[in-house]
């Protein structure tokens, strides 16, 4: 399973990545609402972990996107 973590704050985002990754997941870190948009637009993912407070563009808009 490929998980996309979506989170712009480093010791929360290391942290649920290790955790993530732990657990036998593939994990992709991005930190910025554009290089998550990227990053869907290259890979398929099972999952996302969104962060809806990111700089460049919002949790909120890239789930309405």
């Amino acid at each position: 399973m490929r998980v996309l973590l979506i989170e712009d704050d480093e010791l929360l985002g290391d942290g649920v990545r290790a955790g993530i990754a732990q657990a036998g997941f593939a994990v992709d870190w991005v930190q910025d609402g554009r290089e998550a948009e990227a990053a869907l637009g290259l890979a398929a993912y099972d999952a996302i972990v969104l962060d809806l407070g990111l700089p460049g563009i919002s949790g909120l808009e890239l789930l309405k996107r």
